[in-house]
């Protein structure tokens, strides 16, 4: 019959780096690191980012041609000149 020894005691933190200290070890991690949480930052704000429905659309008029009323300016404007 074989006998197990005494069990050894195991230190998780001494025998494992922490993740901090591995992200400062290596420079390259590091900076992959912070464009991935910049980019899951933008990702997460990106309704708050844009000042347009995504939902509203006009899906009638997707095809159509451009008209006078696309290269026309807004009737709510007053032209003016560069002349005083």
């Amino acid at each position: 019959m074989t006998s197990i020894g005494t069990p050894v005691p195991f230190d998780s933190h001494a025998a494992q780096p922490s993740l901090v200290r591995a992200f400062r070890a290596n420079l390259l991690s590091l900076i992959g690191l912070v464009l991935f949480l910049a980019v899951l930052l933008v990702a997460a704000a990106a309704p708050l980012l844009t000042a347009y429905d995504p939902f509203v659309q006009d899906v009638t008029h997707k095809l159509a041609s451009p008209s006078a009323a696309t290269y026309s300016a807004p009737t709510n404007t007053v032209a003016t000149s560069g002349r005083a």
